[in-house]
């Protein structure tokens, strides 16, 4: 029991320790120049994505219909954008005044909730005269393959990888440990879920509106804790959380580079090319670095979903699904990845701020477990950032989603 205290107030010290008290995040050092900044958050408040057996809502009560950002969510990602510009024009001077689009690029996925969240952050950002067209978004269609964003569609190897994974062992034991609650959540949403993410899917509109205070009807209400339960669980079981090497497989890492790969593969990619094109002799001579690509991006965003802010935070292996607890990444929760430099000393460091909402801010960049910090209230250095994000890089989807899984006996 003492030890089991121990340990708790030991992990709620590091939490403490990474927590930021200003409302804008870390400050810098003094004299040190930030380089390049990478976003990845959630979209904003939404309506559930579809209906469920005794539903209460029908599609007619939320704002937009199902799926579809709330008023709510929009000015969500309004106050996000003006946070960023508090932080990124007025205080840093790092981003343009005005929106410029060879220095900021823009991705979203294929739902529209992601679209409107990049739409509505950026009119919070630079203003409301922003629009679509303005903003030039790269959005992959619902028939893409799409690895960044949306990597468990259109692709043979997560498919097998995300069906393989319901037959692990400890997914197994879970499944029929609680079988009553899973034969109830398949007959309330007709689904019978075919690979591990949809487990999760089992209980996402229930969660949906009871996380803005609606009553259920009456057999949700009498088992809601047990529902939520299984929602976490299924959470942690898509990102390999408890889920041992087996069968030749390391399910942790395999799940994780699913889920994490082609958005590392993006700013690893981005953190390589500055890094390299800041040293004055590669910047004179080498062809690379006479791109306006190379030269003049400065902000890379990433507008997506809950999956993906999870994905980033499990790539860089903490202890918990959410970096110090087991739940789901907030709604509008985003992540910051910046790239300082200390011209002293040539240095260059990265710093990852994750924003859950706008009363929780930590500064995880000396949290890393695989990352040492170069020092106290920096970061752990751009070329050991890139060496521990090397592994979950997926750098060809095609490539990728051509594998075959392959199980051992």
């Amino acid at each position: 029991m003492a030890m089991k205290i121990f340990v708790c107030a030991l992990l709620a010290t590091v939490s403490l320790a990474a927590r930021v008290n200003d409302t804008l995040g870390p400050r810098a050092v003094k004299g040190h120049q930030l380089e390049y900044v990478a976003a990845v958050w959630r979209h904003g408040d939404r309506a559930p994505t579809a209906s469920f057996k005794n539903d209460l809502y029908p599609e007619s009560f939320w704002d937009y219909g199902y799926g579809q950002l709330t008023n709510y969510g929009i000015e969500q990602h309004r106050e996000l954008g003006k946070w960023i510009r508090a932080r990124y024009i007025e205080a840093f001077k790092f981003l343009p005044e005005t929106f410029d689009g060879d220095a900021i690029k823009i991705r979203s996925t294929y739902i529209n909730r992601t679209r409107e969240s990049a739409l509505y952050n950026f009119k919070g950002l630079y203003g409301e005269n922003i629009t679509f067209d303005t903003l030039n978004i790269v959005s992959p269609s619902d028939s893409d393959l799409d690895i960044v964003g949306v990597p468990y569609r259109h692709c043979n190897y997560t498919d097998q990888l995300g069906a393989a994974g319901l037959n692990t062992s400890e997914v197994a034991n879970y499944l029929s440990d609680n079988q009553k609650l899973l034969e109830f959540l398949e007959d309330a949403n007709n689904l019978k879920p075919s690979v591990l993410l949809y487990l999760m899917v089992l209980a996402d509109s229930l969660t949906t509106e009871k996380a803005k205070g609606l009553n259920l009807s009456a057999e949700y209400e009498a088992i809601y804790d047990q529902i939520y339960d299984f929602y976490v669980k299924a959470f942690e079981f898509n990102y390999g959380f408890g889920v041992s090497t087996q069968n030749g497989v390391n399910w942790r890492f395999e799940l994780v580079k699913m889920m994490s790969g082609g958005l590392f593969n993006s700013f690893v990619h981005d953190l390589k090319v500055i890094s390299f094109c800041n040293n004055v002799f590669h910047k004179i001579f080498n062809p690379i670095c006479y791109q306006r690509a190379s030269t003049e991006l400065k902000y890379r965003v990433f507008s997506a979903h809950d999956v993906n802010v999870l994905g980033f935070l499990n790539n860089l292996n903490f202890s918990y699904l959410d970096y110090d607890r087991n739940d789901d990444a907030p709604l509008c929760s985003a992540i910051f990845v910046e790239l300082w430099k200390d011209p002293l000393t040539q240095a260059e460091y990265i710093k990852v701020i994750y924003r859950r909402s706008e009363d929780e801010i930590f500064d995880l960049s000396e949290e890393i477990p695989d990352c040492k910090s170069i020092g106290k209230g920096l970061g752990c250095s751009v070329d050991d950032f890139v060496a521990r994000s090397e592994k979950y890089r997926i750098r060809n989807e095609s490539e990728y989603c051509a594998q075959q899984l392959t199980l051992s006996n």
